[in-house]
């Protein structure tokens, strides 16, 4: 599995990331559990508005729950935030050609 990751919060990022096996996936990702989403450009601040909390170190906003399958050239493309934030429990799939 290759992953690339290019996110700069504050100079502070934390990531976890877990391999998951085909049936990990099946079982955690179906489609019954996710919601589809296009995929996620924030590149200001106020680009997190639409998602829940306030986006300070004791309350980070929370990108969760999405299944992001696309052609783009990105699933999730964050930069230029001073805010704080969490992606949890999404499937991004870029088929970028």
């Amino acid at each position: 599995m290759t992953n690339s990751i290019d996110l700069l919060n504050n100079g502070l990022i934390t990531i976890q990331q877990k391999d998951l096996n085909e049936e990990d996936i099946k079982t955690k990702f179906s489609s019954s559990t996710l919601t589809a989403h296009d995929p996620i450009a924030n590149t200001s601040d106020s680009d997190f508005s639409i998602f829940p909390r306030t986006g300070t170190p004791d309350d980070p906003y929370i990108i969760e729950g999405f299944n992001i399958t696309t052609i783009s050239d990105y699933g999730i493309n964050i930069r230029y935030i001073a805010k704080y934030f969490i992606i949890h429990n999404c499937y991004v799939d870029v088929a970028y050609t």
